[in-house]
């Protein structure tokens, strides 16, 4: 779980209030996914902001792409570390905890 802070808008009233949240790792790659959708217009938005700028600034487009490759080999490496779980024997030690996954042996 990763604590992080949100920001919501209550239904009735409107609002927005600031809340703690804990958010799982599968919860986190759901949002990544949804929020992948928005980089081409997002990052478009920003090199024309740039252009009118009319400054030597890096390309929002290289930046993005920088950042797209950095998380896929992420994700390539964490695919292949579930993978090796989800396929792997229990190797017990004397506390009766796996060595590769932490599983309890009594659970």
């Amino acid at each position: 779980m990763i604590q992080t802070r949100v920001l919501i808008t209550t239904p009735l009233s409107h609002q927005r209030l600031c809340r703690d949240a804990e958010i799982s790792g599968l919860q986190w790659l759901a949002l990544g996914a949804q929020a992948a959708h928005l980089l081409p217009r997002e990052t478009a938005s920003q090199a024309q902001y740039a252009a009118l700028r009319d400054r030597e600034t890096p390309s929002p487009y290289t930046e993005t792409l920088t950042r797209i490759e950095a998380l896929i080999v992420a994700l390539q490496q964490v695919k292949r570390e579930v993978e090796v779980l989800a396929n792997h024997a229990h190797a017990w030690n004397d506390d009766q905890h796996c060595t590769l996954c932490g599983a309890h042996g009594a659970a």
